[in-house]
């Protein structure tokens, strides 16, 4: 899709779903503001990430219209949930500068102390699309909406995005697997409760937002290889700085094949499990390809997926060694709060 729409895969997977689903016309989003605020989102994914990027905005939209779809969960939501998932999913790591919470946190930067250390990149993500379209009307495509369906759109956003944070990942889960024990696993029996829907739709968000092990193995190896790109230049630059080394950072250290088994028999694998309770054709798309995967990565258990092979080399102007003022100035390294650098 990126080849085809000429880098623009974002913004073009974006127009066709919510002109597919008619949601221009039911809310009433004028289309050439919709262009616009397509444009600024594809914008803020910085072209570099290896991972966090606008390709991963797109892919993690289509796999949502996808357990809409072939998935079934059309059938137990609106048009404006609809609405808030597609916008979430474009949305949800816009202006993401490729490092993660805990560096943020152990570098003390401006966003670490803006939203004390809680849910800093899913906070700051949500803040800045906001503020945008409230500093440049061109863009908003909410200017329509009655009163009490932006604030509902805004409230649905502001909860999957935060729900996205992996440090709340066993949290929804578990919350989930609550939920089907209590009310059943029928979709009908969860509708008549917001608090229960409000769940679903966090799940649909954070597992498409997870989901890369389990498709096509081709697809999957790219995926990783990517994430631990993004991983390896965060190790890399917290070791510069003389910050601690975050897990499956460490280039020396980590292996993609063990780091993938142990994220599909601990994160992913529960978290299909229990989607597919709810959502069972999801599930006999998702899960056979994972035991695919996961045979995979058990057989590449040696030196050679070793992630220096996998990484992309940090460029002189990313990453200078001895020049703390090259790294202080380095748009792609998150500088350390003025006022904690004095003290220190």
């Amino acid at each position: 899709l990126r080849e085809a729409c000429r880098g623009k895969e974002l913004q073009v997977l974006g127009w066709h779903l919510m002109r597919r689903w008619g949601l221009c016309d039911t809310f009433g989003i004028d289309p050439e503001a919709l262009k616009r605020w397509l444009a600024f989102i594809d914008s803020t994914y910085p072209r570099d990430n290896d991972y966090h990027n606008a390709t991963h905005a797109a892919d993690v939209l289509q796999t949502v219209h996808f357990l809409l779809t072939q998935g079934g969960a059309s059938a137990a939501v609106g048009d404006l949930e609809v609405l808030a998932l597609f916008l979430a999913a474009m949305m949800h790591d816009a202006g993401h500068d490729g490092y993660n919470n805990a560096f943020h946190k152990n570098r003390l930067t401006q966003k670490a102390l803006l939203y004390n250390d809680h849910s800093i990149q899913e906070n700051f993500h949500i803040w800045m699309v906001f503020d945008h379209m409230l500093a440049d009307p061109s863009i908003n495509i909410f200017r329509s909406l009655p009163a009490p369906q932006f604030a509902e759109v805004r409230r649905l956003l502001i909860h999957m995005i935060l729900r996205t944070d992996m440090n709340r990942h066993f949290e929804l889960v578990q919350e989930v697997r609550a939920a089907v024990s209590n009310h059943g696993h029928r979709l009908s029996t969860w509708s008549d409760s917001a608090s229960l829907m409000d769940t679903f739709l966090c799940l649909i968000l954070h597992t498409a937002d997870i989901v890369n092990q389990a498709r096509p193995k081709d697809l999957a190896v790219v995926w990783a290889r990517r994430i631990f790109g993004e991983f390896f230049h965060q190790g890399d630059m917290e070791r510069e700085l003389g910050l601690p080394v975050s897990a499956l950072c460490d280039r020396g250290t980590t292996l993609i094949s063990s780091a993938e088994i142990g994220f599909i028999k601990v994160i992913l694998k529960p978290t299909l499990d229990v989607l597919a309770e709810l959502l069972p054709a999801a599930g006999e798309v998702l899960l056979p390809q994972l035991q695919n995967n996961f045979e995979h990565w058990m057989t590449r258990q040696d030196s050679t997926v070793q992630l220096k092979e996998c990484s992309r080399s940090p460029s002189p102007r990313r990453h200078r060694r001895n020049d703390s003022r090259a790294l202080e100035g380095d748009v792609r390294t998150p500088p350390m709060s003025p006022y904690f650098r004095r003290l220190r």
